[in-house]
């Protein structure tokens, strides 16, 4: 049934709005965790009731308030047997959402919060229970899920990643809108067939500018090339080795900073020592492990230009944060912020796979560093300007509205199909 004033939402009003989404700094972190550490407290000031509800095994529960938002933190459900039929079936990544998704649902409930709408991501399928029973607008956001980065990873057990895929797939097809951060990206939506049917509004992410602006201005840096995120294939972290032997024989004191955690394997090794090795080979590359969110600023200090050289990437939020703190970037075609580095003349954008193209890129920011101010600059301004916090929550805003009235008109469809079948 339709609870009186809820159709009202659609068109004005504050909102309460959860977002599941398992990171959020400075407990867990990751590219989700960055979107939401911008775009929440941005909802905040715009008068909304704002709820993020993290679910990770072994996590200790807790609630509290950062910057007027909610936060949520909850240990996953014990659930008897389950470990068990993990093991049976080798189908990890399978069960790890399914007990992620009926988490979620046993603490939405608990939380016994009115939401007017709920936001979910793609990847890990934490949405899917929500999914299921639908009783409130949902707003699916697409990130990075297994069909898509399965084309760039060695999947040794292709059933476990396609039933795992299928729980991502079935709660992004449930919402009542998809949001996409670039229309780049829906190229490799398509190519997998997850979005037939569908439309996707486009909607950037946004950075909290302010944060970044205590980073040393650009050209009292180093010849130092940033590498900030997970080290694991899609990512393609050895492309900044290789560019980077490439880029010595020019600037022989040129070095590389690699900044984040190590995920899976590659060639029988970790992937963090398999490209240990390959820069064995070469000087200059130093690996900082994953460090706390506080001190990525640091590192952009201590760095001239940000390098992603990522064969997907579903829009960077360290390209944004690497903007802000006025560095160039340059990119891979196959990264959504592809588009507003060529359009605010931000770095360079530069083919995937490709060594000698990403230091013909890099190349001339660390040899003149008043150029690299230059871009630098221009990066900063778009991100205040193209990606202003208020201005990228009001189109989520606006979203969030859609959603709400998309919900409301089927189930007013719903109660008339009932009442008829009643008569």
């Amino acid at each position: 049934m339709v609870v009186a004033g809820d159709k009202d939402l659609s068109k004005r009003g504050a909102l309460k709005v959860l977002f599941v989404y398992r990171d959020y700094p400075p407990e867990t972190d990751g590219g989700g965790g960055s979107y939401l550490a911008a775009i929440a407290p941005a909802l905040v000031l715009r008068g909304h009731d704002v709820h993020i509800l993290s679910c990770v095994r072994g996590q200790q529960a807790g609630t509290y308030f950062d910057r007027g938002v909610h936060i949520h933190r909850a240990d996953q459900l014990r659930i008897p047997g389950l470990d068990r039929l993990t093991r049976a079936l080798a189908a990890p990544f399978t069960f790890a959402r399914i007990r992620a998704g009926l988490s979620v649902l046993a603490h939405y409930r608990r939380l016994d919060v009115h939401f007017d709408v709920i936001e979910i991501a793609d990847w890990g399928a934490e949405g899917w229970a929500l999914a299921l029973v639908h009783s409130k607008p949902i707003v699916a956001q697409l990130h990075t899920p297994l069909a898509v980065i399965a084309r760039y990873s060695d999947v040794r057990n292709k059933r476990d990643w396609a039933w795992a895929s299928r729980l991502e797939h079935f709660a992004v097809h449930r919402a009542d809108v998809i949001t996409s951060p670039t229309s780049t990206q829906l190229r490799s939506f398509h190519e997998v067939g997850w979005l037939k049917g569908r439309d996707v509004i486009t909607i950037p992410h946004t950075v909290d500018w302010y944060s970044w602006s205590d980073a040393l201005p650009v050209q009292e840096s180093p010849p130092t090339v940033l590498f900030l995120g997970r080290l694991e294939r899609n990512k393609a972290p050895e492309l900044v080795v290789q560019a980077l032997r490439i880029i010595q024989r020019r600037i022989p004191d040129a070095k590389a900073l690699f900044v984040g955690r190590s995920i899976g394997e590659r060639d029988g090794l970790p992937y963090l020592e398999w490209v240990k090795l390959e820069a064995s080979k070469t000087g200059g590359c130093e690996f900082m492990g994953q460090v706390p969110r506080s001190e990525v600023c640091r590192f952009l200090s201590m760095s001239r230009v940000l390098a992603v050289p990522s064969h997907f990437e579903s829009y960077s939020m360290a390209t944004l944060e690497a903007m802000a703190a006025g560095r160039p970037v340059v990119v891979t075609a196959a990264t959504g912020a592809a588009e507003l580095v060529r359009n605010a003349d931000a770095g360079r954008v530069v083919p995937a796979g490709d060594p000698e193209a990403l230091a013909a890129a890099l190349l001339p920011f660390l040899a003149d560093a008043a150029y690299a101010m230059t871009v630098g600059e221009r990066a900063k301004a778009a991100t205040r300007t193209e990606l202003d916090p208020d201005r990228i929550a009001a189109q989520r805003e606006a979203a969030y509205r859609q959603a709400i009235a998309v919900f409301y008109r089927r189930v007013r469809v719903s109660d008339r199909f009932e009442l008829a079948k009643g008569h």
